[in-house]
């Protein structure tokens, strides 16, 4: 299990941003959760797969997005029915650190010299989390240690 702080954007008129905390499994265990913070792809379409590489740059980290069946899109806005397209939001350990809308994102050295968990996570145009079948489309990269 990967656990978040996320903000979700409630792209509906009149409302604010909401923060919300909650652990995000593998795989959805409480379909009731689905209309407000998860979008449910149809299974007739194909399932977007994610895979996450990095590379070192100077003293930071870029980040390439793998995707398949997957359209990286800077849109937002409500949608009626989940589609596959969106953008990523990337989570140091349990902190949002960004929003790509691009197959790639930048991270500059992080602080302490443990290794740290990047999690990246496919968002809907209504930045609700990506669920196909059941299973949160997401990905995981261990950072290395940093040299201290």
């Amino acid at each position: 299990m990967a656990y978040f702080s996320p903000i979700i954007a409630a792209q509906l008129v009149g409302l604010a941003l909401a923060a919300v905390s909650f652990t995000l499994p593998a795989k959805l265990s409480d379909p009731s959760l689905l209309p407000s913070l998860f979008a449910e792809l149809d299974t007739s379409q194909p399932k977007p797969e994610l895979s996450v590489r990095m590379t070192s740059i100077g003293d930071g980290w870029r980040l390439d997005f793998e995707t398949s069946n997957w359209i990286f899109t800077d849109l937002c806005g409500r949608t009626s029915t989940p589609v596959a397209e969106g953008h990523a939001h990337i989570y140091v350990g349990d902190t949002k650190v960004g929003t790509a809308t691009l197959p790639f994102f930048y991270i500059d050295s992080l602080p302490g010299t443990d290794p740290q968990v990047i999690t990246v996570s496919l968002r809907g145009p209504d930045h609700r989390i990506i669920v196909y079948d059941g299973d949160v489309i997401s990905a995981q990269v261990t950072l290395p240690p940093q040299a201290s």
